[in-house]
C-alpha cells in the first residue's frame, strides 16, 4: 500500500494554497454548499476505515463522529481456499465498534475477495468455492456468523467483485440464505454493487441480479466510482453525467430506493498524460501537495462537476483529476433529489476536510 507522508509545514503551506484559490469560488457560489430546502430529507451516511491507514480513518471517524449513522471495517477477505481470513497487516479493535455502540452507529465488517498481496487482484474462483453448492454456501455463511460470535458487529458488507457471470444464480442463492441467517440474529446485510450504467455494464456485472439481491438485503451500496481509474485515460472519477445514468437505471429497476447509498469517492489521480503507465492514486493531502509543488492553477469541470489541474514533471505533462467538498457537494445533491436512502464515502482518513462541512447539511 502507498503510504503518504506530509510534513506539517508542507501541509499547512498546502491549505493556505488551496483557500486561496477557492476563495472566489466560496465568495461567488456559497448557496452550493446547501441542499434545495424543498428536499429536506436527511441523507443516511456510511464510511469505511481501511486497515492500511486505520489510524488516519479512525481519527476522522471520531472527530465528525455525530454524522456517520454506519461505519464499515475494511479487515477480512477469502483466501484461496474460500475461507475467511484477516488481512496481515490489519489490526482488530474493538475500541472502534465501542464508540461506535456507544453514539449508536451500525459497525460492519466488509467481507471481499481481494487477496493482500500486491500482485493480487479480485479472484473469481474464491467466490465460485463457497458457492458451489447448498452446502458450501451454507459452511460459508457459517464463518460469516462466526465474526458476529467474536466481536459485537451489527452488520456484514459483501464486496464479492469480478465475479463470473456463471455465478448470477448461485450468489442470488447466497445472499437470500445469508439474509434469512443475519435477520434471525436481528443483523443487517449490506451488498457492494457494481455501478451499471448501460446494457454492457449490466452484462459486465451480470453475477448480481440486482432486482433479487434487494428483496433480501438491507442496503445497497452502490460503488458509483471509476469511470476513470488507474488504468484508464485521464477524466473525472464520477462525473455527474456518469452518476446520473447510473441512478436512471436504478430507478428503471424499481428498487426501493430507502435501500440504496450512492458511493461517493474521496480521492484523486494523477495520470501522466499519452503514458501507458498507470495512474497514481492520490489522498487529498497529496493532492494539495502535488498542486503547490508544480505551482498548479487549480481548475473547475462544470459539466463533469469535479476539480482537476494539471502540470508538467520533466517535459512530460500529468493531469490530476480529484474529488473536494465542491465535487462531494453535488453528488450528496444528486443522491438526495434521487430520493436515495444515503451515500456511503470511499474511504475514510485521506479526504479534504471541508467534506464534513458539506455533510452537515444535509442531515
Amino acid at each position: 500500500m502507498v503510504l503518504f507522508t506530509i510534513s506539517v509545514c508542507c501541509l499547512l503551506l498546502a491549505l493556505n494554497y488551496f483557500n486561496l484559490a477557492y476563495l472566489p469560488y466560496l465568495q461567488s457560489n456559497a448557496s452550493e454548499l446547501s441542499t434545495n430546502k424543498s428536499q429536506p430529507k436527511p441523507l443516511l451516511i456510511r464510511s469505511s476505515i481501511p486497515y492500511w491507514d486505520q489510524q488516519n480513518a479512525s481519527r476522522t471517524f471520531e472527530e465528525n463522529i455525530s454524522l456517520f449513522n454506519q461505519i464499515s471495517l475494511f479487515w477480512y477477505y477469502l483466501n484461496s481456499q474460500g475461507k475467511i481470513t484477516k488481512y496481515q497487516y490489519a489490526k482488530i479493535d474493538p475500541s472502534i465498534i465501542a464508540l461506535a455502540q456507544k453514539y449508536k452507529i451500525k459497525s460492519f465488517f466488509t467481507l471481499t475477495n481481494l487477496g493482500e498481496q500486491e500482485d493480487e487482484s479480485w479472484d473469481s474462483t474464491r467466490v465460485e468455492k463457497v458457492l458451489a453448492s447448498p452446502t458450501s454456501r451454507q459452511n460459508h455463511i457459517k464463518d460469516i456468523l462466526n465474526i458476529f460470535n467474536s466481536l459485537p458487529f451489527d452488520a456484514v458488507t459483501i464486496d464479492y467483485e469480478a465475479v463470473s457471470p456463471s455465478q448470477r444464480r448461485n450468489f442470488t442463492q447466497f445472499i437470500y440464505q445469508l439474509s434469512e441467517s443475519l435477520h434471525q440474529k436481528n443483523k443487517l446485510l449490506a451488498i457492494a454493487i457494481h455501478p451499471i450504467s448501460n446494457r454492457q455494464t449490466e452484462q459486465r456485472y451480470y453475477f448480481q441480479d440486482i432486482v433479487e439481491i434487494a428483496k433480501a438485503a438491507d442496503i445497497l451500496s452502490v460503488m458509483a466510482y471509476g469511470e476513470h481509474d488507474d488504468e484508464s485515460q485521464p477524466g473525472p472519477i464520477a462525473s455527474i453525467s456518469w452518476l446520473n445514468k447510473i441512478t436512471n437505471y436504478l430507478h428503471t429497476k424499481n428498487l426501493p430506493l430507502q435501500k440504496i447509498f450512492l458511493g461517493i469517492p474521496l480521492y484523486g489521480y494523477d495520470w501522466a498524460v499519452k503514458s501507458h503507465r498507470p495512474a497514481e492514486g492520490l489522498t487529498f493531502q497529496a493532492v494539495e501537495q502535488l498542486a503547490v509543488k508544480n505551482e498548479a492553477t487549480l481548475r473547475w469541470d462544470n459539466q463533469s462537476k469535479s476539480p482537476y489541474f494539471t502540470y508538467s514533471n520533466r517535459g512530460q505533462t500529468h493531469q490530476v483529476w480529484y474529488e473536494d467538498a465542491r465535487s462531494v457537494n453535488q453528488k450528496m445533491k444528486l443522491a438526495q433529489a434521487n430520493g436515495l436512502g444515503g451515500v456511503s464515502f470511499w474511504r475514510l482518513g485521506g479526504e479534504d476536510p471541508k467534506v464534513w462541512q458539506v455533510v452537515k447539511h444535509f442531515k
